[in-house]
C-alpha cells in the first residue's frame, strides 16, 4: 500500500524581518549571517500569533471540504503549546471544522515532535484499518526569543501542514528504510511558557550525533546497499537555521569517503541547498 503526502501547506506568520537590515542595525557583517548561516529572512511572530493561530493558518486553505470529512486522525506537533494540560490538536480540530469522528492529540519532542506525529500517522494510514481515511499533521512552533534577544538571527516561526494519504502525490514514503536514534541529551530547556534557555554548542554536537547515529541504522536496515552519492535525487535535513544543513552534509559525506569541502559544497549545491 503506498502512504505519503498528497497535499503540504506552511503558513511563515504574517511579520517579516530582512536579515541584511538587521545585521546593519547590529553593525555585524553581512557576510556572516548570509554565507555562513543561510539565512536571509526571519518571521517575527507578534502578539496576536500563537502556536494554533500558526497551526490553523498553515491548514485551513489546504483542505477541501471533502478533505475534512475523509480526516480521522490529527497531531499537532509543537514545544510551544498554550496550556500544560489541554492539547492544541482540540483547538486546531475545532477551527479547522473537523469531524467529531477524529482522533487527536499533541505531541512534545522539541524538534522531533512533528516527524514523530508523521512517522506515526503513516504507519496508521499502512496498517489500513481505516481504508480511505486520511491523517492531518501540523508542526507548529515560535521562539521565545524574540528581536533584541541572542540568537535573533536565526530564530523565528511557523507552521506546516500536511495532508498525509494512500493517495500521495507529493512524496511516497518506504516505511521499511528508515533508521533512527535517540539519546537523552539536556540542550535546551522551556521551564515555563515564557523562558527558553540552552547550550548551542552541546545542541549542534547532539543534532551531529543523532544524524550519524540514524544514519548507521539506516545502512544497517537497508543491508549496507547504500549509494549515498547517486542514490537519492535530494537530500533535506532538519534545518534550525540554514547552514546547519551544510554542517550535516559534510558530516554525512565524510562518512562516506568524500572528505574535501570544495567536493562536498558541491555536492550539496547540486542535492541539498535547492
Amino acid at each position: 500500500m503506498k502512504v505519503g503526502i498528497e497535499k503540504l501547506s506552511i503558513y511563515p506568520s504574517s511579520l517579516v524581518l530582512d536579515i541584511r537590515e538587521l545585521a546593519e542595525a547590529r553593525e555585524v557583517p553581512v557576510s556572516e549571517t548570509i554565507d555562513h548561516l543561510f539565512v536571509e529572512q526571519r518571521t517575527v511572530v507578534p502578539l496576536f500569533e500563537d502556536t494554533v493561530t500558526l497551526a490553523v493558518n498553515a491548514a485551513k486553505d489546504l483542505l477541501s471540504e471533502e478533505d475534512k470529512q475523509d480526516i480521522e486522525l490529527l497531531i499537532v506537533g509543537t514545544e510551544s503549546s498554550v496550556d500544560f494540560g489541554k492539547p492544541v490538536s482540540t483547538y486546531v480540530q475545532r477551527l479547522l471544522g473537523l469531524p467529531n469522528t477524529c482522533r487527536n492529540f499533541e505531541t512534545k519532542h522539541a524538534c522531533y515532535s512533528g516527524s514523530a506525529g508523521y512517522m506515526m500517522a503513516l504507519h496508521w494510514l499502512a496498517a489500513g484499518v481505516r481504508p480511505g481515511k486520511k491523517a492531518l499533521v501540523i508542526t507548529s512552533d515560535f521562539s521565545r526569543k524574540q528581536i533584541g534577544k541572542e540568537h535573533e538571527f536565526v530564530l523565528g516561526g511557523a507552521g506546516v501542514a500536511l495532508l498525509l494519504s494512500t493517495e500521495p502525490q507529493i512524496i511516497e514514503v518506504e516505511l521499511d528504510k528508515a533508521g533512527y536514534w535517540t539519546q537523552e541529551v539536556a540542550d535546551t530547556f522551556r521551564p515555563t511558557s515564557t523562558i527558553e534557555m540552552g547550550n548551542n554548542q552541546g545542541s549542534l554536537y547532539a543534532y551531529l550525533d543523532a544524524l550519524e547515529g540514524s544514519l548507521a541504522h539506516f545502512v544497517e536496515v537497508c543491508g549496507g546497499d547504500v549509494d549515498f552519492f547517486d542514490g537519492f535525487a535530494r537530500h533535506v535535513y532538519h534545518a534550525p537555521f540554514g547552514g546547519m544543513t551544510f554542517q550535516a552534509h559534510r558530516r554525512v559525506c565524510s562518512t562516506f569517503g568524500m572528505t574535501k569541502k570544495k567536493e562536498v559544497r558541491a555536492h550539496y549545491d547540486e542535492k541539498v541547498r535547492p
